[in-house]
């Protein structure tokens, strides 16, 4: 993806992005069928002494990270995808950013699939795809594992 952002869309311009945007608004809302059970009381502790160990300095506390350098978590669309693979990728190997012109962005996230156990991952994604205001299916260790296993 980062060399689309470098090679095309970070070229566009003002006129196009308006575009993309009038286009996607016109779209009508994906419905949601799956039902949403939210995490027990324990799972979330777990997943949130993690948070606040290793997420919280860069996402802050209320999920808000830091404009066009750490992502906002509450609303944020691809934590709370039906499919968590892209997320449990970012957790595992980490994100680097582009830098454009535009978005001159030098946050980067660090890997964590050395640090953490399938476990911690679970319940981490399963509190930030919950927390906020968010509500996403939950995310077992066998997924985690099995994220491992697909890695790149």
């Amino acid at each position: 993806m980062a060399e689309v952002v470098v090679n095309s869309t970070s070229k566009m311009s003002d006129e196009d992005v308006r575009a993309i945007a009038v286009y996607l608004k016109s779209l009508p809302p994906a419905r949601r069928e799956t039902i949403v059970t939210p995490p027990d009381d324990a799972e979330m502790k777990a997943g949130q002494a993690v948070y606040a160990k290793l997420c919280i300095a860069c996402h802050e506390a209320d999920g808000g990270g830091a404009p066009r350098i750490y992502p906002p978590l509450p609303g944020n669309a691809l934590l709370q995808s039906i499919n968590p693979s892209s997320t449990l990728r970012i957790i595992l190997d980490g994100a680097h950013t582009v830098t454009t012109p535009r978005a001159l962005n030098t946050g980067e996230m660090p890997a964590y699939a050395k640090q953490l156990s399938n476990e911690e991952i679970a319940a981490v994604t399963n509190y930030m795809r919950n927390s906020w205001g968010n509500a996403g299916v939950l995310v077992t260790p066998a997924q985690v594992a099995k994220a491992r296993e697909e890695a790149p």
